[in-house]
């Protein structure tokens, strides 16, 4: 650092928890890279290390997973 620079303190922060909520259990995002059977690399949610699934079985993106 240079001199008389003072450093960034983070003791004083609050974490926020960001991570979306499914039937009142928190879904963490996961990367999900299904580009072997066509379906592309995208995040998606995983509850209890399962992940969420839609109707047709491909994992639902992070981003769709609506709070419920």
């Amino acid at each position: 650092m240079a001199k008389g620079k003072k450093g960034n303190n983070t003791a004083g922060r609050v974490k926020v928890n960001s991570y979306r909520t499914l039937n009142g259990k928190t879904v963490k995002p996961v990367l999900y890279v299904g580009t072997h059977i066509g379906h592309g690399t995208y995040m998606a949610g995983s509850v209890d290390g399962e992940m969420v699934v839609g109707p047709n079985g491909k994992p639902t993106p992070y981003k769709q997973i609506t709070s419920s």
